[in-house]
C-alpha cells in the first residue's frame, strides 16, 4: 500500500480508498471502497502510510513536499 485516498469535497477529509503497486517502478492501482476504508498496518507501519498520505504535522509534511490532507 502506498498511501491513502481522500474525498476533499467535504469539511472533513474522508478516506475512500488506497493506492497500490508491486514496487516503486511498477503501475500504480487505485483501490476504492463503497463504505469504509479499515487501516491496519502495524504499529510502525501505519503511522508511516498516514504521513506519506498527507495526515500529520503541517510543518514536517510541507518539508518533504507531501500535499497536507489533515494537520
Amino acid at each position: 500500500m502506498d498511501k491513502i485516498l481522500f474525498d476533499l469535497s467535504g469539511d472533513v477529509p474522508r478516506d475512500i480508498g488506497i493506492e497500490i503497486s508491486a514496487s516503486p517502478t511498477s503501475p500504480r492501482y487505485r483501490v476504492y471502497g463503497k463504505r469504509e476504508i479499515v487501516l491496519s498496518a502495524g504499529a510502525v507501519c501505519t503511522p508511516k502510510l498516514l504521513l506519506l498520505s498527507g495526515v500529520g504535522p503541517a510543518t514536517d509534511l510541507q518539508k518533504l513536499d507531501i500535499p497536507v490532507v489533515k494537520d
